[in-house]
């Protein structure tokens, strides 16, 4: 192995960023089943082959433990759905302070093949020219074990190599993020993000190890193309950002502590938000009310609860927290759960959006200035519940 070179397939991700938040991305067709490459991602035994040595709990809410290169990685499942999705949080007492969210997305293109989706969500900025090669190198070896290839041993010498190969290419990809990708997120496009040809890369192995004296063999330079995106990759939701002037451990409580959120947004509520338990909240304007049940809260950054929604399921809804300095927190509001086929889904979409809109103007009002704006019940004053 100490003779060994890593060179990285030309397989490049992209970034996507609402204001302070970034997410990276990988989009990969792999040669393999959907069955396959889901046991691969979330099988103890066949994860200990090329991420690190792990325990799932298979449930929205299990735990999550990862040996991930000498690091002890503790998350959080905030979404399964068998065979088609696993997103879970992504922490280390080596990276104190720091929380990011891992999604894995399949979506099965035949009997034999299907699309992956990768994304870190809440990559902080000054992470993500590392985050790029490392995650380009954890889905290469991820490649190699579904091929039943002999995967290289990662150490501190193996890092440098893929650092000096890649660092520099996800610099410029990020440097040439286009303003308005950077601004909306611009999932619609996503290869235009990395500033990329998007014609297919030919199908080729996911990492190349070969010994010294064959470095001059090195693939995957600056000048190769993206893979193909599917239009479909992306999941609908519902999304809303404002810069909130405020502590986040203002902002944290004003979501969870009723005494606060009832200030813009629901009439009352039968409890504090916490962990693993429900809640009801209320709104008497209009007469309605719904099950509220809190799967994570992680103090000061991250909120996530799921509850009824419109098209008859529960959709999971994600606030994060974005520190701006001491006194300031970019809020996003994400709300998840919809398929692409749901009936009414623009419509859906577009009056969630807006919805979290409202609430969160309202927040900035109330934490910024102490003024109660009333948004929600003057948003539709035609549905309000006559008074008695």
């Amino acid at each position: 192995m100490a003779n060994q070179q890593i060179h990285l397939s030309n397989h490049w991700g992209y970034f996507r960023s609402t204001g302070e938040i970034f997410n990276i991305v990988f989009e990969r067709d792999l040669p393999h089943s959907v069955d396959t490459v889901w046991n691969a991602l979330t099988q103890p035994d066949q994860l200990a082959q090329w991420l690190g040595k792990a325990t799932v709990e298979p449930q929205v809410g299990g735990t999550v433990t990862i040996d991930f290169q000498g690091m002890a990685i503790v998350g959080q499942v905030l979404q399964w759905k068998d065979r088609e999705l696993i997103e879970y949080t992504w922490t280390s007492d080596s990276f104190p302070g720091e929380l990011s969210i891992v999604h894995w997305a399949l979506k099965k293109k035949s009997d034999n093949r299907c699309h992956l989706q990768f994304m870190e969500k809440l990559v902080s900025p000054h992470y993500l020219t590392g985050a790029g090669p490392g995650w380009h190198y954890v889905l290469d070896t991820l490649a190699l074990a579904l091929d039943n290839k002999p995967i290289p041993v990662w150490n501190d010498h193996s890092w440098q190599e893929i650092a000096e190969q890649a660092k520099n290419k996800y610099k410029a990809i990020l440097t040439d993020m286009p303003e308005a990708e950077k601004s909306t997120g611009g999932e619609d496009t996503p290869g235009a993000a990395a500033g990329m040809d998007q014609r297919p890369a030919a199908d080729s192995d996911a990492a190349i190890v070969a010994s010294a004296n064959h470095a001059t063999e090195r693939k995957g330079d600056s000048t190769s193309p993206a893979e193909t995106v599917s239009e479909n990759s992306a999941k609908p939701a519902a999304k809303a950002s404002l810069l909130i002037r405020k502590p986040a451990a203002d902002v944290f409580e004003a979501f969870i502590d009723p005494a606060h959120t009832t200030q813009f947004w629901f009439s009352r509520s039968t409890g504090k938000l916490e962990a693993g338990k429900s809640v009801t909240w209320y709104w008497d304007d209009y007469g309605v009310s719904g099950d509220v049940t809190a799967q994570m809260l992680t103090s000061d950054s991250l909120i996530v609860w799921t509850w009824p929604a419109q098209g008859n399921i529960n959709s999971t809804v994600t606030i994060t927290l974005a520190r701006r300095g001491e006194n300031a927190v970019f809020v996003t509001a994400e709300e998840t759960g919809w398929d692409a086929g749901t009936e009414g889904l623009h419509e859906i979409l577009v009056g969630q959006t807006e919805g979290w809109a409202l609430v969160l103007t309202g927040l900035k009002a109330y934490l910024e200035y102490g003024l109660r704006l009333n948004l929600v019940a003057d948003h539709n004053p035609e549905a309000l519940k006559e008074a008695p």
